[in-house]
């Protein structure tokens, strides 16, 4: 009988034997070069990586794994795991790693790896102010609100230019529209001729994954889409307007209002940048005792956003839920014009306003 060249072609017992044969010999293998190993979680980043180098999705490696699963039970044992991901050429990562992965990933203590838990483990999912983006967009996309895009809007909507591998140089942007098409019509849309807001959230989901910054991720979204931020907003313009509302109302209700907000920004601003993430944002809103969901404090931070990157300002804040001047405010500032305009010519020179500028009571001085 030639050698077996596969688990799959093993009885059981020996099966287990060679792969603790296996995993002993790497083990050895990696004392003799002094490579300690990595965490579970370190172990995924590198995969991640060397998918990203090969097609910028774990659209081949799940293919690759899906030929490993010879029973069709939807997941791999470690050794099986181990060869799928030889075969799809990542060769940096040891048996003993992939142990550790099935280990801390396996929660039934079955010895196995869901195929499908692994591939989401892998993409990492979209964070809460990704996850609204990508939501934000379908909706604009969805013209007719029925939660489905036609291929043909699909087609004749979407802009590869800022795709990060066009960017990047790896690929030209015809080439990852046909990538593109391919995965949407192969695969999530099957016999559909439409994609749904999960379909677009896990293409999305894989991108996610090669993009660090979130503000980096929105441009990506928004290019591919020809999308301006106010369009972003205005996808979900009647629910931004009515959480701002809101958060106005009940900033108007607390002693310090919106000065009082101020106050909770900068205690939360701990590395004095000035400005805030969308997770500090959501604690500041907490903080000052405005009760309200991740969602619509995701959309509220869009709106402020207004340079939109992902961070935002004390000026942004402020700015944002003061809005426009209120009739009487506008009434107050003419008041002033007038007294500084003394000859009425609707023209205040600098030197008069130096003059009269107090500007010990200027808010910031104040604050």
């Amino acid at each position: 009988k030639g050698a077996a060249r596969s688990i799959d072609d093993l009885p059981l017992a020996k099966a287990a034997l060679v792969q603790r044969e296996a995993a002993a010999r790497e083990e050895a293998r990696r004392r003799r070069k002094g490579i300690g190993e990595r965490s579970a979680e370190a172990v995924l980043q590198s995969i991640r990586e060397e998918v990203m180098k090969r097609e910028g999705s774990l659209s081949g490696l799940a293919r690759v794994f899906k030929m490993r699963d010879k029973d069709g039970s939807g997941a791999l044992n470690q050794l099986e795991l181990f060869e799928a991901l030889k075969a799809y050429g990542i060769h940096s990562v040891s048996l003993g790693e992939v142990a550790n992965i099935v280990k801390s990933c396996d929660k039934d203590a079955s010895g196995s790896l869901d195929l499908d838990e692994f591939i989401v483990l892998l993409r990492g999912g979209l964070n809460k102010r990704r996850k609204w983006i990508v939501e934000r967009a379908f909706a604009v996309l969805n013209t007719d609100g029925d939660g489905r895009i036609s291929l043909e809007e699909v087609k004749s909507k979407y802009d590869a230019s800022g795709h990060p591998d066009v960017i990047d140089g790896k690929k030209s942007e015809d080439e990852v529209l046909l990538s593109f098409l391919s995965k949407l019509s192969g695969g999530r849309m099957g016999d559909k001729g439409y994609i749904s807001l999960k379909d677009f959230m896990e293409y999305y989901g894989e991108i996610s994954s090669s993009i660090i910054e979130d503000a980096k991720f929105e441009a990506v979204v928004r290019k591919a889409w020809n999308l301006s931020k106010a369009k972003m907003i205005a996808g979900g313009s009647k629910e931004g307007e009515a959480v701002l509302k809101m958060v106005r109302a009940e900033t108007s209700k607390r002693r310090g209002g919106i000065r009082g907000l101020a106050r909770v920004f900068k205690m939360r601003d701990t590395d004095k940048s000035g400005a805030l993430d969308i997770d500090e944002f959501y604690e500041c809103l907490l903080a000052y005792g405005i009760r309200i969901s991740e969602e619509k404090a995701a959309v509220l931070f869009t709106m402020v956003d207004r340079g939109g990157d992902g961070v935002v300002s004390y000026d942004e804040l402020l700015a944002g839920l003061r809005g426009g001047l209120s009739e009487r405010r506008k009434a107050v500032v003419k008041e002033a014009f007038s007294v500084l305009d003394a000859d009425g010519s609707g023209e205040i020179t600098p030197q008069e306003a130096l003059q009269k500028y107090d500007v010990s009571r200027h808010p910031k001085v104040v604050a």
